[in-house]
């Protein structure tokens, strides 16, 4: 069975396990839990109309986190996780992943508007249902956040990615630079948004070859303007037709707004919408929106 579908039926017994600790006692153990369904409108990252592909998807994260304070001002948490994403259609693209993250956290100074920095490292392993686009991906983050009001907080941060991946198409390095913030509506909600910019590599997927056998005239600027070319596999597996994998340097602008409401201390529920607009060498410009509803749940 593939590796994602597996996790995803799981994980309604793995959000079932709790840390068992004594009364009265906090325990340093937490453990989160995430299930996911949503819709993807362009899940091939398509610059031409004819290669767009919609898919819905559904997915699940489970993460066990040791929390340490090391003084008044500053934190360490060791976290491990694993996740999985299933798709409708394409069962190429199904993904179980596991990975370790280790976040450090501290104030120059104690007060209610004084910032509080966070700096973290992680990597992560994930199995696609098709080899090529099985990857080891490792992070770098920083960023900083301020309370301004009692209902409303900012932060800014900069993000550093490597992946490996067996297809070498699917190698991408990549930084951004990322805004956020906050709103308490009152009561059980909240709305956030967020604006990145990222630059590095892409991977972008189209047909040279249409299903009535028939060359694509139009796909060889974007060969010859791609860093590496691979066959895609996920794509070539589910629909007819001939598909490429290619990776190109592009700035990618990435905007989310979201909504989330809270069930009491240990429950929430969050809906969210990411907009993605990709402008690459090679004229290869693209669009996608992503729509996403989850439980987020802490034992």
């Amino acid at each position: 069975m593939n590796k994602g579908l597996l996790l995803a039926r799981a994980l309604p017994l793995l959000l079932g396990v709790q840390v068992a600790h004594g009364a009265g006692e906090e325990s340093p153990w937490v453990i989160d839990g995430e299930a996911t369904v949503g819709y993807d409108s362009n899940v091939a990252r398509a610059a031409f109309d004819r290669d767009v592909i919609d898919d819905a998807f559904a997915g699940g994260s489970l993460a066990l986190a040791w929390n340490r304070e090391l003084g008044m001002m500053s934190a360490l948490t060791l976290r491990g996780f694993v996740d999985g994403e299933v798709f409708a259609d394409l069962d190429g693209l199904n993904r179980a992943g596991a990975g370790v993250q280790g976040i450090y956290r501290w104030q120059r100074k104690l007060g209610f508007s004084a910032p509080f920095f966070q700096a973290s490292l992680g990597v992560q392993t994930n199995d696609y249902g098709v080899a090529l686009r099985d990857e080891d991906r490792y992070t770098a983050q920083v960023f900083v956040t301020r309370r301004f009001t009692d209902a409303f907080r900012a932060s800014l941060g900069l993000e550093a990615a490597s992946q490996r991946a067996d297809g070498e198409a699917y190698d991408v390095d990549s930084a951004r630079l990322f805004v956020n913030g906050d709103l308490a509506l009152g009561g059980p909600w909240a709305v956030y948004g967020t604006y990145s910019a990222q630059t590095g590599d892409v991977v972008s997927s189209a047909q040279f070859r249409f299903c009535n056998g028939a060359l694509a005239p139009d796909i060889f600027a974007l060969v010859d303007a791609a860093e590496a070319i691979e066959p895609d596999t996920a794509l070539n597996e589910t629909l007819c037709g001939d598909w490429l994998a290619y990776r190109l340097d592009a700035l990618t602008h990435v905007f989310v707004l979201g909504a989330n409401r809270g069930f009491g201390h240990a429950l929430s529920m969050d809906l969210s919408a990411q907009h993605v607009i990709v402008q690459a060498d090679g004229d290869n410009e693209y669009q996608r929106t992503i729509v996403r509803a989850g439980i987020l749940a802490r034992f």
